[in-house]
C-alpha cells in the first residue's frame, strides 16, 4: 500500500491456496483510519497491526484491533505516524472466500 492517504480499494481471495493476505502501509500524521471488509461468503478475519519492535514477527500486543464477520467486517480508530499492517485470513483454513477490503486514512484536523 505505502503512504497512505484518503481512500483505497483492494479486492482478492484467502482460502486453502491462499492462507492470509497482508498489506502494509504508512502514515506521515495522526489520522483517523477506517477499514471495511465485505464480500465476505465465508467466516473471515481482519487484524490492524502495529510491528512496535520492528521485527516482522506479529505478537499479540501488536494487534491493536481486530474483526471478523461472515458478511461485513469494519475497524474505526485514529492511528499516530507509523507502518502498520492489515492481516485478512479465513477463520477455517478449508474456508475459501473473496473479498473487497476499503481502507481510508483522513489526517487529523483536515477534511
Amino acid at each position: 500500500m505505502g503512504n497512505l492517504k484518503g481512500d483505497r480499494t483492494y479486492n482478492d481471495f484467502v482460502g486453502s491456496v491462499d492462507l492470509q493476505d497482508y498489506y502494509r502501509f504508512k502514515l506521515d500524521n495522526t489520522s483517523n483510519f477506517q477499514l471495511s471488509l465485505s464480500g465476505l461468503n465465508q467466516y473471515t478475519r481482519v487484524e490492524l497491526i502495529l510491528d512496535r519492535n520492528n521485527n516482522g514477527q506479529i505478537e499479540n500486543d501488536e494487534v491493536l484491533k481486530r474483526d471478523a464477520a461472515s458478511n461485513v467486517a469494519s475497524l474505526s480508530t485514529p492511528l499516530g505516524a507509523g507502518t502498520y499492517a492489515i492481516v485478512v485470513y479465513p477463520s477455517d483454513r478449508n474456508y475459501n472466500t473473496t473479498y473487497t477490503l476499503q481502507v481510508s486514512a483522513t489526517e487529523v484536523g483536515k477534511n
